[in-house]
């Protein structure tokens, strides 16, 4: 289950684009463009980095209170990696 706000702002990000599509087509002019894709696609970034790294804490606790700390302990979870020791 993905987060409402992560969804929310996805599809804010996806209008944005769609309208700033369509203007240009319009008006033949690519500059909303421009300047919508970077500064927004940046923010949409960071809030989908935020949501993966609170699900990632989110499910260590769970994993600790279902099968203890020695699970846990086996596999690194340090920025990002998944390796098992």
């Amino acid at each position: 289950i993905v987060a409402f706000a992560t969804i929310i702002f996805s599809i804010l990000y996806v209008c944005l684009i769609v309208f700033s599509m369509l203007f240009s087509w319009k008006y033949n002019n690519p500059t909303p463009l421009i300047y919508a894709i970077p500064s927004t696609g940046g923010v949409i970034t960071i809030i989908i980095t935020f949501y993966f790294n609170k699900s990632k804490a989110e499910n260590q606790i769970k994993l600790r209170s279902t099968y203890g700390n020695e699970v846990i302990d086996k596999v690194n979870f340090n920025l990002g990696n998944c390796e098992t020791k």
